[in-house]
């Protein structure tokens, strides 16, 4: 399909709703794929844009419907998809995903959680046991041979996180609310991250007093050149990637030889150093 064959089944199914339609909508008037969409716009909302409509901002893709979608690519694949993949092949991008799930890391988790409550566990039994598989084999995993690289974390320091591990938190979560991690005591930053950006932001506030002097951040990897003091008086620059977690270095298929320290928040890595 070309964009203008695009923005002409918009609006016609937006004639015919009587509302800009929501990404399933569209789906259900018409055969349109989203990687389609984002390829020739952008974005969904990009393309209401084009189209003279106004995005509707508390529109939500159901989580059954990401469910199909995302259990559907795991078993095409035979394996749970990385958040490239899920890109790359599925129905939908992974931004809903991650509104929901904060981090692709937990999307696993959740999708378990859904089939547990609509009652499809015995129809997708064999994703399910992919996830059970998946953090079963991440609890075991063997430390990877990898060129030394640093990792600097920052445990997280609450007051609540005993109790919070005491309670039962199941039934608790509120799913059109936002989640927050951990209260902390840094000036800056009232919660620990709990995404990759809360990592780079928290990394600003201390890099001074970690020895650090940023020169340069940029969207490409590395994510980040900084000067580091090695002595008194002596400085070198470094290459810094950000990650929430350390592992993920690898699910974006980075070069460690690109890149000098991961700065996360979890190290779940076994083969990096953490410091």
């Amino acid at each position: 399909m070309q964009k203008e064959e695009i923005l002409t089944i918009i609006r016609e199914c937006s004639e015919q709703l009587g509302h800009p339609p929501c990404l399933g909508e569209l789906k259900a008037a018409a055969n349109v794929r989203i990687r389609t969409i984002r390829r020739l716009f952008g974005s969904y909302s990009n393309a209401l844009r084009e189209a003279g409509l106004r995005p509707r901002r508390n529109s939500r893709t159901p989580l059954e419907t990401l469910f199909l979608d995302w259990a559907g690519l795991a078993r095409k694949l035979g394996k749970l998809p990385t958040i490239i993949e899920y890109e790359s092949y599925a129905e939908y991008s992974s931004g809903p995903l991650m509104k929901r799930f904060q981090r692709w890391g937990n999307v696993p988790r959740g999708m378990y959680q859904y089939a547990d409550r609509a009652g499809v566990k015995q129809e997708w039994a064999d994703v399910l046991e992919m996830i059970r598989t998946g953090y079963d084999l991440l609890a075991r995993t063997e430390p990877i041979p990898v060129p030394a690289m640093r990792s600097i974390t920052s445990p997280t320091t609450s007051p609540f996180t005993d109790m919070a591990k005491a309670l039962d938190t199941k039934g608790l979560i509120l799913e059109d609310r936002p989640m927050y991690g951990a209260p902390l005591r840094l000036p800056g930053l009232a919660h620990a991250p709990i995404n990759e950006m809360g990592v780079v932001y928290l990394f600003g506030t201390v890099a001074a007093e970690l020895g650090f002097w940023v020169t340069r951040l940029q969207s490409e990897f590395p994510d980040c050149e900084a000067m580091r003091r090695v002595d008194r008086d002596w400085w070198q620059r470094v290459r810094i990637e950000f990650e929430f977690e350390s592992r993920n270095f690898l699910t974006h298929g980075h070069d460690p030889k690109q890149c000098d320290i991961i700065v996360c928040w979890t190290n779940n890595w076994p083969a990096v150093h953490c410091r």
